[in-house]
């Protein structure tokens, strides 16, 4: 996962791996951090993210909510989030 289209396209490119839109992702899922489907659709996503771990390059660009939200489903559907990227860093001149 990335924040940005820009970030995707050089993961994808660089890594060869699957990538995809941090809010596109989230809106996928949105249901789930919400509260809300079946039970038997929460399984079924449960075993889809079995033993994967997501990961989110350029996390720093990332709003709070969507980190809030990232986590939330994390924790839902029981899988490992890996946040990557530059925090805190600061611009001297």
């Amino acid at each position: 996962l990335a924040p940005t289209k820009s970030a995707v396209s050089t993961m994808v490119t660089e890594s060869g791996v699957t990538a995809h839109i941090l809010q596109l992702f989230l809106a996928q899922y949105a249901g789930i951090v919400a509260g809300r489907g079946t039970q038997t659709g929460r399984d079924k996503m449960k075993a889809e993210f079995s033993n994967k771990i997501i990961v989110l390059d350029e996390a720093s660009l990332a709003s709070t909510k969507q980190i809030k939200d990232l986590m939330k489903l994390s924790s839902s559907l029981k899988f490992k989030v890996l946040l990557l990227g530059v925090f805190g860093m600061k611009q001297f001149f």
